[in-house]
């Protein structure tokens, strides 16, 4: 997806995931936000990367860390 809001996913999750996500979160999916929080939709150049591959295998890592001044 290329974004999310923070309303739709605290209904998903069912609670607010809050500022310091530092990847150790025990949750039961990865979902991977290309333009982060808000209505925003997927950048042109991400779009037409991944739709190139389309019928092609392809990996995207999930993983997160701190930003700095986050916390």
């Amino acid at each position: 997806a290329g974004s999310i809001l923070d309303a739709d996913l605290r209904a998903i999750l069912g609670h607010d995931i809050g500022v310091a996500i530092t990847g150790e979160e025990a949750v039961p999916a990865t979902l991977i936000l290309t333009e982060g929080f808000g209505d925003v939709a997927m950048a042109d150049r991400t779009w037409n990367l991944l739709h190139s591959l389309v019928g092609r295998s392809a990996s995207i890592a999930g993983a997160t860390q701190i930003r700095a001044g986050v916390i």
